[in-house]
């Protein structure tokens, strides 16, 4: 066995695993014992992580599966999922499995192998901060909100907002994530809506090289109404791309409109080189999979091609 794993996770030694009765349990223990204590779902990427040696003041794992945070909701205006949702259940859901606005969801996790995915947690794999990971840029092409539970309270803040830098969450520390909220924002009167999430990888099994969510609408004069693109494992976080979101938003379904947002989507990217890709070949690859993912989102909306 390589030394660094023999060495690394032999730091991280937790003294006590808790199965946590309540909410306000959770918040004790966090106040406590602070950055010694982790929440676990799956425990997949903390595992990784405390083989690299990163975790090795870790303590205390607190296990959420008995707070009731196992839920998909449909209500009203907004879906809500329990932080401690295993993955391939939100992915079977016929919500995400045969609304088009929504299918980016189960396409993500559909790309995750079904070992993981039948074990990770929608908690996990957010807070995580891991910019690889599937379900960041997914939920935040769909405008997802994020319900932080602490000392003070429920917090709810946008995604958008949640990631700071690589591993790093803008969560308190005697706060934890209880649950996702997607606006599902009611289509009676507008215009089609559609979502889709591609991702290139080395092999089936590997993390993406890099990925991308694409949700948005098309008028009936072929005009893009509502656009938002994100994008993971292209640098230290994931990220929304505004300005490639701009440069669709009340153009026509054309070759050239199509053409201009792949470029700014190649320029707006801060991507990193790794074993995977060099930020060159990153770059060309957000180009490609913008206009792929356009023209599938198009597809399921019955727009027909560009002219």
């Amino acid at each position: 066995m390589p030394q660094i794993y023999k060495q690394s996770y032999s730091e991280f030694r937790p003294d006590e695993y808790i199965y946590a009765k309540s909410k306000e349990e959770v918040i004790a223990i966090l106040k406590q014992y602070g950055e010694s204590a982790r929440i676990v779902g799956a425990g997949i990427t903390l595992h990784e992580m405390a083989v690299l040696g990163f975790l090795p003041h870790v303590k205390k794992l607190i296990d959420l599966r008995n707070l009731g945070l196992e839920y998909v909701r449909v209500e009203g205006a907004q879906v809500r999922i329990g932080a401690s949702t295993r993955l391939r259940e939100i992915a079977s859901n016929d919500f995400f499995r045969k609304d088009p606005a929504f299918q980016t969801v189960s396409e993500a996790i559909d790309s995750i192998p079904l070992q993981v995915a039948n074990a990770a947690t929608l908690g996990g794999n957010l807070c995580s901060a891991v910019p690889i990971l599937s379900m960041p840029p997914v939920l935040m092409a769909l405008d997802a909100e994020l319900v932080l539970t602490g000392s003070k309270g429920d917090r709810v803040i946008s995604i958008n907002e949640f990631y700071l830098d690589y591993l790093l969450t803008s969560i308190q520390p005697d706060e934890f994530l209880s649950e996702v909220r997607i606006p599902t924002r009611e289509q009676a009167g507008r215009n089609k809506r559609a979502s889709t999430y591609l991702a290139e990888k080395v092999v089936a099994v590997d993390y993406p090289t890099l990925s991308l969510t694409a949700a948005l609408s098309i008028d009936k004069d072929s005009k893009f109404e509502e656009v938002r693109i994100a994008v993971g494992s292209a640098g230290r976080i994931p990220t929304r791309l505004p300005n490639t979101e701009k440069s669709l938003q009340g153009k026509k379904f054309e070759n050239s409109t199509l053409d201009k947002a792949s470029e700014s989507a190649a320029k707006e990217i801060d991507p990193s080189a790794d074993l995977r890709a060099s930020p060159e070949y990153r770059r060309t690859l957000v180009s490609y999979l913008l206009k792929q993912a356009v023209h599938k989102c198009a597809s399921k909306i019955g727009s027909g091609g560009p002219r």
